[in-house]
């Protein structure tokens, strides 16, 4: 066979050697893909192998930052190591303990199990160890020993971080925080073994900085191949070293040897494709089923047409759809996660731009919607003609569940840290949902925290969630149908709830939820240590789904950091409570150990006893002793103490400087969990003036401590017996009540200690006055009590207190100032007045009441018929008060009006009392006897109230006006009214305060003008309101008033209005009134016009605005309406308004006013019976109205004189036929009378055609 191939043509020998040639350039091409993918894929294991060990490395090491900032936190005392540590270790699996080194020393350590062989080792002086220490503490950060052999037994390595605490702006060096790592426990978790059983071998190293040597520290029993894969792991002061490579190496020659025999042996072209076909199909095999024991999956991507090919074997696990084997690059592009897009892109064209081998992390939204973190690996392989990469081909692997652990680990230490550092709750709960929300993509946190009822969930953290969902679940009440929050709290369990919209424990919730943009909720019970519900975590999601593994691992795990934070900052609280209450209570407090020697005491302790808490510690509570017990005493204490465990009581101590004190003491112990005691704790407060007072209370039983006299516990006692002794006797005694006249004025001017003194000698003198078995008591202030016993008459009792009353008026020098008092009496005689002591005092002091009215520095004997009239008075307060009460009282409205316009701009507001029996009773008839009263102000009050809704309801309706109220000057002065203003206003936003009018009686007494001027200032700056002056030109110094008085109004009282047409006097008032007001710019309205030459005279004077009978009566509020619609405004007054009148013609129609207003009334008077006249004109012709007009006629000399004297001849003619007429009338000629009418009714029309021909 041989030789016949050998004898063949050239063409056969190169047709052989172009075979040969083919299968050795197959050989070697599949060698090299073998080694390439070999390559990849031991690169792509081994670097999550070493991405564990880094991670569990660096999370072993952050364990010694919560640990340091305690330290630092609490200025170098390590108080509560033990405690944080043991939370600590349960979430560092690999760290075998933690431990603090006060300048390299190590002194604590948790466990303290195998470990004591450690206590007391120095870092710096250790020959393995010190130079870790030093680098540490020079350079200020985290240096790593080791790997070595452990004092405690076994290898590990130790990760030192120094600790600096600031003092006075430096920082000093305190020591290390130690975590200290055994390497066994920390490769467990990279689970090298799964590398072997893989294929592959591994070798651990690290180069010895001492020496330079290779330290290997964990490697797998086989060889390693030459150019094996590298690996680094940075440590903060070195570098681990990590190689890995295939068992069998990258090359196996023996396939190569095989294919050569094969190729040549076959030497024909489709034969040598066919093996090797086969051949790229089981190295295929070969990498899946490596790719699928790393839980990797490849791809590959055609860059011109936008195909990508993904492998079967991690298709599901990494959240590709069943029919997602062939995707295109743009689809693939539209499922990266949006935050991770630019990246991923930027990467991809890079790898495309260079050629160079590509990894990145990056999210990918599967079918259902979750997201999963993607690791994946590629390069270009293959190249166009244009040498443009044509395909991509590479291994990716999801890596979410790293992501999450990785993520899990941070939360966790970042939590701790703020712990330690004693962040709020709410803030490292609003840490966790964010952290939380990182790890999960487009999901939505909340924690709820339960209320310490247990009943109801509040809201904890849901930064994410909108505020109106949020205020709606705060505080709703947990239940089996309370959503999947209150469902999982109530049942202790988690609640998943797939479709919010159909779940039946939304079914309350669900309108809710779908307004919030809510669909999916996995809600778990946060559960503390003695599994009691602290509240719930939950996850939310806009669209129907289920949570996988890795989310239910993620809710447990928050749960679980959050049960730790919410139990840590729950005992933080209860412990900071315990501290404040221990540092700020008034009680003393001290602490002794079994032994009875103080370790503590608290700051009042300090203040009561003048021992500082130094001066204390270390010493026996001997050092309080004050000598006034006996040791048996003590001994009792003790004995107590040690067998009830507890002792109450009083005793005597003293303090540093001396002085000897009261105290009420409780000793309490404290045992240990055996029941042992290790602490006593004593309570005390110093109760020495309490002590002191309630001596003094048995001395001011009997007596008052200012003047010694007897006080009214021993006044009655000697009333009582004064009784009996005037029974048996048959005398009168006589109960007299004292009061000093006008004491507080010398309290105001000398003061509180002469005004003492001066009480002290009225007492003395009074004493000095009566006999020795009378009796003079003080009941208090200035007021005294007297007996006066076998009193034969009044005449008696009179001698006695003229004699009182002359003594006390006595000058008294006190202090080298002369001080005069006089005193008013008032006296009760028995068995006359027969009463018991309350009775007769109060007699006697009513009588005194009067004795102070007639004058003061006098005496008065009680009067029954007045005490009658004060029951009276009161029964009729009690009517008033009632009817208060009973809302029998009404508001009736008086319309105001512009006389000018025909404008209603107003209304006052006229208090009536409607008694359900007497019916309508006016103001006068009730007023009077509620002035100066608390019931005026709560009246008062009521007014305003009432005012304020009617405007309310008639703004409502469309009505507007102006009210005003009458205020009493001892309302308006009273402490509370402005307050009350205020309030009503308030209860009324849409009243405007303008239109209220308050307005003040003149007549009443106004007292200190400035107070008054002040709070019209407030009522109309700070308030709004405005103010008027009522009855103006009826009580004293009017002017004063409005000069003083800042009101916005000045009203003129009726009684002037009344006779304005008959009276002079009541004219010149109401033109001195208007003229005041147009002086001091201020408005001014006339009340009582009662007919159309009222308002007229009023308009020629110039006031526009009135009320009164001729506009209005009086009406209810409900009647206004009707009335409004109804009124028709006086067009003689708009009419007259329009007209301009010169001067001259303003004072005819005044004269024809006043003329014609004379004139119809004397008529009127004659044409009458006598029996109904009520009152003449004015007769005189030189005090009448006419005559007061004619003076000032010819003052003004408006008119030529020999007018004006004939005005005046026709006036007097006029008046003296009137004085003959009513002379006839008065005489009862009638009839006489009435026949010169006529004739004066000629003179009267001569009189007004003087004007017309002027």
């Amino acid at each position: 066979m041989m030789q016949k191939i050998l004898k063949q043509t050239p063409t056969t020998y190169l047709s052989i050697g172009l075979a040969v040639m083919l299968v050795i350039i197959a050989i070697f091409q599949m060698s090299a893909s073998d080694e390439r993918q070999k390559r990849l894929s031991v690169q792509n294991i081994a670097s999550s192998h070493v991405n564990l060990i880094n991670n569990s490395l660096h999370q072993a090491l952050s364990s010694t930052y919560p640990l340091a900032a305690m330290v630092r936190k609490q200025q170098g005392q390590v108080t509560g190591f033990r405690d944080l540590a043991r939370e600590m270790l349960p979430y560092y699996p690999s760290v075998s303990s933690l431990q603090l080194a006060p300048n390299g020393i190590l002194q604590h350590i948790e466990p303290m199990t195998n470990n004591t062989g450690a206590i007391g080792h120095d870092l710096f002086s250790d020959p393995s160890r010190r130079k870790e220490a030093h680098i540490a503490r020079d350079t200020g950060i985290l240096a790593v020993a080791g790997p070595f052999n452990l004092v405690q037994g076994g290898v590990g390595i130790a990760a030192r971080l120094p600790i600096f605490i600031s003092n006075n702006n430096t920082e000093s060096f305190w020591g290390f925080s130690i975590a200290l790592i055994r390497l066994p426990q920390l490769l467990k978790t990279a689970d090298l073994d799964t590398l072997v059983e893989q294929g592959i071998d591994y070798e651990l190293s690290r180069i010895n900085p001492d020496n330079g040597a290779i330290d290997i520290f964990a490697s797998s029993a086989g060889a390693l191949a030459d150019d094996s894969e590298v690996f680094f792991i940075d440590l903060p002061n070195g570098l681990w070293k990590f190689k890995a490579s295939p068992q069998a190496g990258w090359i196996n020659y023996q396939t190569i040897l095989l294919n050569a025999i094969v190729g040549i042996l076959i030497l024909v072209l489709f034969s040598s494709l066919l093996i090797l076909v086969t051949y790229l199909r089981t190295n295929e095999k070969r990498l899946n089923l490596a790719l699928k024991a790393a839980k990797q999956g490849w791809y590959e991507i055609n860059l011109h047409n936008g195909e990508i090919i993904i492998d079967d074997n991690e298709r599901a696990s990494l959240g590709f759809a069943a029919n997602d084997s062939y995707v295109d690059l743009k689809s693939w592009q539209q499922h990266i996660h949006p935050d991770d897009y630019k990246q991923t892109v930027e990467n991809y064209k890079q790898c495309l731009k260079t050629g160079e081998t590509t990894q990145i992390e990056y999210r990918r939204q599967t079918a259902n919607g979750s997201w999963v973190w993607m690791h994946a690996v590629g390069e270009v392989v293959e190249w166009d003609r244009k040498q443009q990469p044509k395909k991509i081909v590479g291994v990716y692997n999801n890596i979410t569940r790293k992501k999450q652990v990785v993520g899990r680990d941070k939360l966790r230490s970042l939590v701790l840290e703020q712990l330690v550092a004693g962040k709020q709750l709410t803030t490292i709960l609003t840490t966790i949902v964010t952290h939380i929300e990182e790890l999960s993509p487009f999901s939505l946190c909340s924690i709820l925290l339960m209320d310490r009822e247990g009943k109801h969930l509040l809201t904890g953290a849901a930064p994410s969630l909108p505020d109106f969902y949020n205020d709606a679940v705060n505080g709703f009440a947990i239940g089996p149908e309370a959503g999947s929050c209150g469902s999982s709290a109530y049942n202790k369990s988690r609640s998943i709830a797939e479709d919010i919209q159909t779940d039946p424990h939304w079914r309350p919730f669900a309108q809710l939820a779908e307004q919030a943009n809510l669909r999916a909720c996995w809600s778990d019970a946060i559960l503390g240590s003695n599994d009691k519900v602290l509240g719930t975590f939950a996850i939310y999601h806009a669209k129907p789904c289920l949570p996988s593994d890795d989310d239910l691992e993620l809710i447990s795990a928050a749960s679980k950091l959050a049960a730790i934070v919410i139990e840590r900052t729950q005992f933080n609280e209860q412990i900071q409570l315990l501290s404040r209450a221990f540092k700020q209570t008034h009680d003393g407090i001290i602490i002794t150990d079994a032994d009875q020697i103080i370790v503590d005491t608290n700051p009042a302790f300090s203040e009561i006893t003048g021992f500082s808490r130094d001066d204390a510690i270390g010493q026996s509570p001997n050092i309080l002793n004050s000598g006034k017990q006996s040791p048996q005493f003590y001994e009792n204490i003790w004995n107590s103490v040690n067998e009830q465990h507890h002792w109450q009581g009083e005793l005597w101590n003293r303090k540093k400087d001396g002085s000897i004190y009261a105290e009420l003491l409780t000793i309490s112990t404290l045992l240990d969990e055996q029941g042992l005691i290790q602490n006593y704790v004593g309570i005390f407060s110093d109760i020495t003036q309490s002590k002191q007072q309630q001596e003094k209370l048995n001395l001011m039983a009997h007596y008052d401590v200012l003047t010694e006299l007897p006080n009214r516990a021993l006044f009655n006692d000697r009333f009582n017996q004064a009784i009996a002794h005037s029974q048996r006797t048959k005398q009168q005694l006589a109960v007299c009540f004292l009061d000093l006249d006008d004491f507080k004025t010398i309290n105001d001017q000398f003061g509180h200690t002469i005004g003492d003194q001066v009480l002290i000698e009225v007492a003395q003198r009074t004493k000095a006055q009566i006999r020795a078995e009378d009796t003079v008591s003080r009941q208090g202030g200035d007021e005294f009590a007297l007996l006066l016993s076998d009193i034969e008459s009044y005449e008696q009792c009179e001698l006695t207190l003229e004699r009182i009353l002359k003594s006390l008026s006595k000058p008294y020098l006190i202090e080298q100032q002369q001080i005069n008092i006089s005193a008013s009496i008032g006296v009760s005689l028995y068995p006359a007045d027969h009463g018991d002591i309350d009775t007769l005092l109060r007699h006697a002091d009513q009588a005194m009441y009067q004795a102070k009215l007639a004058g003061k520095n006098r005496y008065h004997l009680f009067d029954h018929q007045y005490d009658q009239q004060i029951v009276q008075k009161n029964h009729r307060l009690s009517e008033i008060e009632q009817a208060l009460t009973n809302n029998d009282l009404q508001l009736y409205y008086q319309p105001k009006v512009n006389m000018g316009t025909g404008e209603i701009f107003g209304a006052e507001a006229l208090i009536r009392w409607i008694h359900p029996e007497k019916g309508l009773i006016p103001p006068n008839d009730f007023l009077p006897l509620i002035d100066g009263t608390e019931l005026e102000c709560q009246v008062g009050d009521w007014v305003i109230h009432q005012a304020l809704q009617q405007l309310d309801s008639w703004q409502q309706l469309g009505i507007k006006l102006e009210v005003s109220v009458n205020i009493s000057s001892y309302h308006l002065q009273s402490e509370q009214f402005l307050a009350q203003l205020n309030d009503a206003l308030a209860m009324h936003p849409s009243v405007n305060s303008q239109d209220l009018q308050l307005e003040i009686l003149e007549s009443s007494a106004l007292g200190d003008l400035n107070t008054i001027s002040r709070i019209i200032k407030i009522c109309q700056g700070a308030l709004g309101v405005n103010m008027a002056l009522d009855d103006f030109g009826t009580g004293y110094s009017s002017l004063t008033h409005l000069r003083n008085l800042p009101v916005n109004t000045i009203k003129i009282d009726q009684s002037f209005i009344r006779d304005l047409l008959d009276d002079p006097g009541d004219f010149a008032i109401v033109d001195g009134v208007i003229g005041l007001a147009d002086s001091f710019h201020r408005n001014v309205i006339a009340e009582g016009v009662e007919t159309t030459q009222h308002g007229l005279m009023l308009l020629i004077l110039g006031c526009e605005q009135a009320q009164g009978y001729g506009i209005a009566k009086p009406m209810p509020a409900i009647d206004i309406p009707t009335w409004l619609a109804r009124y028709s405004p006086n067009q003689q007054w708009i009419d007259f308004a329009k007209t301009a009148q010169s001067v001259t013609e303003s004072k005819q129609t005044l004269f024809t006013l006043i003329t014609e207003q004379w004139n119809d009334k004397f008529i009127a008077n004659i044409q009458a019976t006598p029996d109904h006249i009520q009152h003449w004109p004015v007769m005189n012709h030189s005090h009448c109205h006419c005559a007061n007009w004619l003076s000032r006629a010819e003052q003004e000399k408006n008119y030529e004189p020999t007018w004006r004297k004939t005005l005046y001849r026709i006036h007097e003619s006029y008046h003296s036929l009137a004085d003959t007429i009513q002379h006839h009338y008065l005489e009862g000629e009638l009839a006489t009378a009435r026949q010169k009418l006529p004739e004066l009714n000629t003179l009267f029309d001569e009189m007004k055609s003087m004007f017309t021909t002027h």
